[in-house]
């Protein structure tokens, strides 16, 4: 028999108003889908948002589902919000702007945990000092997801990152944007593997994602814009590793003032870009390898499929050290500038080997590049059925 709900009540006959808790100051608890409880958030009190949410969600602790779409317009969370029970979804309506106080954060520290927006104009505004954390430290969480959410600096403050990820596997960010922060608007820690970023928009940080970790594996960004950043992603994981990296799909990388991809630090066992789309202006890169004192070991580095424009830079520029390797294939790539002749990558070191093949690169006046690859310092550079056409 299936129940219509109505503003949280369920219209049964004035006879079942007290089996639903009408008439005391118990919340509401609606059965939903199968097993599912659902709590309305707006029958709760609280001095802000944040009070009212989390006595919403304190209502589920075996999870469920806390309803803060009625929420809306300007909220404001003067503490720390804490999705801790498995199995919890937060969902938040539209439009609606939460803002953190300074120091406050907003921490997903359990697993199968979701918060729901319903696109741009559902936001977390942050403070200095706040953020949305995913995981701990030594507390692993899997399958958590976020969702159609807007996080942005509050305005006058700057807190240094908009996302931070440690010890969260398993998990989605699809639909997100983050923009305007001084630092890193995702930061991503140790242990951080089989995590899915789709269709989010990065755009307008100091740094997009920072990789910082290790064991950062099977991580796949798909889609979306990670654009107008100083650099897109940074890759600075000191003894750390990864393996099986990858992003396809269509995403776009678009004016970062620096590079898309910054390679510093690690053990890199398959770097892998597929159906790529980049848009570089002046004296920008597709990816830069500038490897720090931790060295740099990058076992493979796999760019096909993709299409590059260029104002006057190439967009690949491999460097190593005595201490560093880099092993790069680039395939079935397309570089347009607005030069006369232009390379696809720059090698430098004799730990460099860069081989493109299947690539051309041409002007706006059809001028195909005659070489594809530039070598200095020992590196190993090859070009296979690319350059010029034959007439």
């Amino acid at each position: 028999m299936r129940y219509v709900l109505m503003c949280g009540v369920a219209i049964l006959g004035i006879a079942s108003w007290h089996a639903l808790g009408f008439g005391s100051t118990e919340p509401i608890l609606a059965s939903g889908r199968g097993s599912v409880t659902t709590v309305d958030c707006a029958r709760f009190e609280g001095s802000d948002a944040g009070e009212i949410i989390q006595a919403c969600l304190d209502a589920l602790p075996s999870g469920g589902i806390a309803d803060a779409r009625g929420l809306t317009g300007a909220q404001v969370v003067s503490h720390t919000l804490r999705l801790n029970h498995e199995g919890t979804v937060l969902q938040l309506g539209t439009p609606s702007t939460f803002t953190l106080a300074d120091g406050v954060t907003l921490d997903i520290s359990a697993s199968n945990v979701r918060i729901e927006g319903e696109g741009a104009t559902t936001g977390f505004r942050l403070g200095n000092g706040s953020a949305v954390r995913i995981g701990s430290r030594g507390q692993p969480i899997w399958d958590w997801r976020l969702e159609r959410i807007d996080i942005e600096p509050a305005k006058g403050r700057t807190p240094l990152a908009g996302l931070l990820l440690i010890d969260a596997r398993e998990g989605i960010i699809e639909q997100t944007t983050l923009t305007g922060f001084p630092g890193s608007a995702i930061d991503v820690g140790d242990n951080c593997w089989s995590n899915r970023s789709i269709d989010n928009n990065v755009v307008k940080n100091d740094i997009g994602y920072s990789f910082h970790g290790n064991e950062l594996n099977a991580w796949n960004l798909r889609g979306g814009f990670v654009n107008s950043n100083r650099i897109g992603l940074k890759f600075d994981l000191g003894k750390g590793d990864l393996q099986g990296f990858s992003i396809t799909d269509g995403t776009q990388m678009e004016d970062n003032k620096e590079t898309a991809i910054a390679l510093r630090s690690g053990e890199f066992r398959g770097l892998f870009l597929s159906n790529v789309y980049s848009e570089l202006f002046a004296s920008e890169r597709l990816i830069k390898a500038e490897p720090g004192a931790a060295g740099l070991r990058l076992n493979l580095l796999s760019i096909v499929d993709t299409y590059v424009y260029s104002k006057d830079t190439p967009p690949v520029l491999i460097r190593t050290g005595p201490a560093d390797i880099a092993i790069v294939n680039v395939s079935n790539l397309v570089l347009r500038h607005s030069q006369q002749q232009m390379a696809v990558a720059e090698a430098a070191g004799a730990n460099t080997s860069i081989v493109v093949s299947d690539s051309i690169s041409y002007s706006s006046t059809n001028d195909f590049a005659k070489t594809l690859t530039i070598g200095r310092g020992g590196a190993h550079v090859v070009t296979v059925r690319g350059g010029s056409p034959v007439q």
